[in-house]
């Protein structure tokens, strides 16, 4: 018995000391030249650490790192982190009040560099691959990344050092979680001849950025430099889910834009296939990007065939909410009442269903101005679609209609236990309100009244001058969307303003302007891009050749046309044109030691062009002035003739004045060099200035080329009917010898004004 009792005590005491060994933190060491094992337990890192060139940091899952503040994790050498499903490392800062660092990968080294299952949070620089690194791979799957609040970059993706990395190094960014952050994710070259990318299957959302305007580095979830100049290694991104990162302003927490993916670069487009964005239209998820639609230094980045849902292989997460028959997200307005009782759920994975989740609702309290928070309890939830989609069901006494708020849902997990992303709706309306609100109580009806009034003063500008930039419509389209909010359903704003229209005779008529503002700015985004413009032309032509060996304004003659372009994007169209020419030409107007040959010609040109263009700014509304370039290919059907002493017209071809009669072509192809200078007058009309110069097959425009002279008498023979007359026009100066001109291919050459529409 007391072997028995003794044998308890020691087992209990074993017990004991291993609890008590793994509540205290370890030391992380300062130098680490060989493997360093960190293993189920606490471990500090209370100053700078390094990891050598040859060395390996090994972080085994149920591990906890902290970064006291200021403290980085210099990694030279090589890293390990094996975390598990349901027991993922943990890696963070130690205290409030002020965070770590985080790990810096720098130098190039002949090792791997794995992450897997790992959450960091609550620090500066969770993980940064310095400029000139180098390893063998780079892992980073199943991954957390939350909480990262420095308004900076959280992951920053700098190029390998291409002198000292030998190999391509294959980077696999893979399954991981970017949510809740104040932060982003920079890569210095999403496509380059070193790194070969794979950034597949994440979700980033809800993270949040501060600022004024669109635009910048550290103001959207992901930002990269793309350069098209044939790099060996294509970027794979597809397969992520991207949706619900807003910009907000910096002053007081209104929402300025939804922003998802930022690019610069020398690029003209960038395309971002088979990703979710949201349930929306091309349109609409092009408007939450950071690209060329408004910095047009950036290339086009294009949702090429954007995924309906999300993948089932991303971390699970809710992806859309119904409330009351109606989808709802961050911006609804969520207003409760009676008829409200359940919210449906859509997930891109099952929850677990035994582990238990939270749905609160936050209201502002106007009397003392915070949001306040209430558990909404559930009273039955029902799933389906195999635990894809549930409809969880609300005790109504929670909610007071008269208390605008925000329902979040939180703590719900996937079979593997890995926690869904909080999913909030109507939480930033309820900030904008919110701020409306404390302004209305602070300046009472002036203040609104003030703010209104600059959103009609822009309008009126606007419509005065006829040139948009798309820096105002932004502007203008979150004035819309932050300060009127009003719905034709919804009652009770439109009561409210209704009040506000009693204290302000002037209010009214502002609000009639906001409310028409909306037709305003659909005009303004008209797409130029795959576009028809259907136009006229008119103006001069002038011949080149025998007859004219230098140009001559005394050649001049009218053209005219008709065309139709198709935009295939801002860069390059297609045009056709149809046009009538008249070219002359007189010896009398040429180089004097021509004039003795007496010879002229008319002509008359029926032309088919097909070319491509080039604009060599990209076209847009806001870029008012737009040169291009075009070539391709021009077909004609000519007919030279001449006149008689009397003004009778005759066909020179028929005539036989090169010594045998119809000796070439009317039917003729051309070369064509056309420059052209576009002023955008407006979203519909385009008036143009071109000059086109046209290099033919033919020497026989003018019916002169290097043949030797048919004498008079020979011509008259050869045409009987027309008397002496054939002699005196094919041959003037009535030589027998020699050549009547040389042996270059005739030019002509067009000047026109040309207007042209949009077909939309």
């Amino acid at each position: 018995m007391d072997f028995v009792r003794i044998l308890i005590i020691i087992m209990l005491s074993a017990l004991v000391f291993e609890i008590s060994a793994q509540g205290e933190a370890k030391p992380v060491p300062n130098y680490i030249s060989g493997v360093e094992i960190l293993e189920n337990g606490v471990y500090h890192i209370e100053s700078n650490i390094r990891v050598a060139k040859g060395g390996k940091l090994i972080i085994r899952n149920g591990a906890t790192v902290l970064f006291y503040p200021g403290t980085i994790a210099m990694i030279e050498g090589g890293l390990l982190f094996e975390g598990q499903e349901n027991n993922p490392i943990s890696i963070s800062s130690i205290g409030n009040s002020s965070s770590g660092f985080g790990f810096l990968i720098k130098g190039v080294d002949a090792s791997d560099i794995i992450i897997r299952h790992t959450e960091f949070t609550d620090l500066i620089l969770p993980l940064r691959f310095s400029w000139n690194w180098g390893r063998q791979s780079v892992l980073i799957e199943d991954c957390v990344f939350s909480e990262n609040n420095s308004g900076e970059s959280s992951i920053v993706i700098n190029n390998p050092d291409v002198l000292l990395q030998k190999d391509v190094i294959h980077f696999d960014f893979v399954r991981n979680r970017f949510s809740d952050n104040e932060s982003n994710i920079y890569i210095e070259d999403i496509e380059s001849d070193i790194l070969w990318l794979k950034f597949t299957d994440n979700v980033i959302t809800g993270n949040r950025y501060y600022g004024y305007y669109k635009g910048g580095v550290f103001n959207s979830p992901i930002y990269t430099i793309y350069n098209s100049d044939n790099m060996r290694y294509r970027v794979n991104f597809s397969g992520n889910t991207i949706f619900n990162n807003f910009l907000l302003d910096d002053q007081n927490d209104t929402i300025i834009t939804e922003i998802n993916f930022g690019i610069t670069g020398v690029g003209d487009k960038f395309n971002l296939p088979m990703n979710y964005f949201g349930e929306r239209g091309s349109r609409r998820i092009i408007k939450t990007f950071d690209h060329f639609n408004n910095n047009n230094d950036s290339p086009f980045l294009d949702p090429l065939m954007p995924s309906a849902i999300p993948s089932r292989y991303s971390p699970g997460h809710i992806y859309k909410a119904i409330v009351g028959e109606k989808t709802m997200n961050s911006q609804s307005r969520f207003l409760p009442n009676y008829g409200i009782d359940s919210v449906v759920l859509f997930y891109n994975k099952p929850i677990n269903k035994e582990i238990p989740f939270e749905i609160s609702y936050h209201y502002y309290n106007p009397e003392i101005q915070v949001i306040e928070k209430i558990i909404v309890a559930r009273e039955d939830y029902i799933y389906n679609d195999l635990g894809k989609k549930g409809e969880i069901f609300f005790i109504n006494d929670y909610f007071d209609p008269r208390k605008p708020g925000y329902l979040v849902v939180s703590g719900m997990r996937d079979m593997d236990g890995l926690i869904f992303p909080d999913y909030t709706i109507g939480k930033n309306y309820v900030y904008r309100f919110k701020v409306l609100l404390k302004e209305t109580t602070l300046y009472p009806e002036l203040e609104m009244v003030a703010i209104r009034k600059t959103l009609y003063d822009s309008l009126m500008y606007i419509a005065a001058n006829q040139v948009f930039r798309d820096s105002i419509v932004d502007a203008l389209t979150f004035e819309l969307d932050s300060l009127l909010m009003v719905d034709e359903d919804d009652e009770l704003l439109l009561d409210e303003v209704a009040a506000y229209e009693k204290t302000n005779d002037s209010l009214l008529q502002i609000l009639e302007v906001m409310k028409e503002a909306d037709s305003i700015i659909k005009k303004l985004y008209l797409p130029i891009e795959k576009t028809w413009e259907a136009g006229v032309k008119a103006g001069l032509a002038f011949y080149y050749g025998d007859l004219q060996a230098a140009l001559s304004f005394n050649t001049k003659n009218p053209s005219v046309g008709l065309f139709a372009r198709y935009n295939i994007d801002r860069r390059w169209s297609g045009k056709a044109t149809l046009s009538y020419i008249k070219l002359t030409g007189n010896d009398s107007d040429n180089v004097p030691e021509m004039r003795y040959r007496g010879l002229s010609f008319m002509n008359q040109l029926y032309e088919l062009s097909v070319l491509g263009e080039f604009n060599i700014i990209k076209a847009k509304l806001s870029n008012f002035i737009i040169p291009s370039v075009s070539t391709g290919l021009v077909f004609f059907y000519h007919s030279p003739y001449g006149k008689d002493p009397s003004s009778k017209k005759y066909d020179l071809r028929s005539l036989g004045t090169a010594g045998k009669k119809d000796n070439y072509s009317t039917y003729q192809v051309a070369i064509p060099v056309e420059v052209d200078i576009k002023l955008m007058l407006n979203n519909d009309w385009v008036l143009g200035l071109n000059m086109e110069a046209r290099k033919t097959f033919t020497d026989y425009i003018d019916d002169v080329s290097h043949d030797k002279w048919v004498s008079r008498d020979k011509l008259n023979a050869a045409n009987p009917s027309f008397g002496n007359t054939a002699g005196v026009v094919g041959n003037p100066p009535d030589k027998d010898s020699g050549y009547r001109g040389g042996a270059s291919n005739d030019w002509y050459f067009l000047f026109n004004l040309k207007v042209s529409k949009f077909i939309r």
